[in-house]
């Protein structure tokens, strides 16, 4: 069963990601060999954006397979549907003035995108764990 909240969330990352990913560029022009480049450039924080990026898109496609059977599969299938998604991506920026498909881009993808489904997996353990010990009352109670 999918669930349709966390279901439009992960569509509405994912063309927010596609968007963003699609824009074209400039170039960047390489710089003078005299001057260092600085240490946190606009360049680092951009590849490291999409840890977090994926994170929270691997969370959400969890929580839409979440319930259609075991939670390991939820995770399997949410990584591999995130990391497909992150791949798929790299190779459409091959395409677009300015930008370039990156392996190391694939990385951060899948490495925000293990931490999503482990948050996520862990989450959903503690909250079943809780309802079972306390017979649902914490669920009826929240929400």
């Amino acid at each position: 069963m999918i669930r349709v909240l966390p279901m439009a969330a992960s569509l509405a990352l994912m063309m927010g990601l596609y968007l963003i990913s699609t824009l074209p560029a400039d170039p960047v022009p390489p710089s003078p060999p005299q001057a260092p480049a600085p240490w946190i450039s606009w360049s680092l924080l951009s590849n490291l954006a999409h840890v977090p990026a994926y994170l929270l898109l691997a969370w959400t496609l969890f929580f839409s397979v979440n319930g259609a059977g075991s939670a390991r599969g939820a995770a399997g299938i949410s990584f591999g549907i995130a990391v497909a998604y992150g791949v798929l991506l790299e190779l459409a920026q091959a395409g677009v003035p300015g930008r370039y498909a990156s392996l190391g881009d694939v990385g951060l993808n899948s490495l925000g995108a293990a931490a999503g489904v482990m948050l996520a997996a862990r989450y959903a353990a503690r909250k079943a764990w809780r309802t079972d010990e306390s017979g649902g009352q914490e669920d009826a109670a929240q929400g």
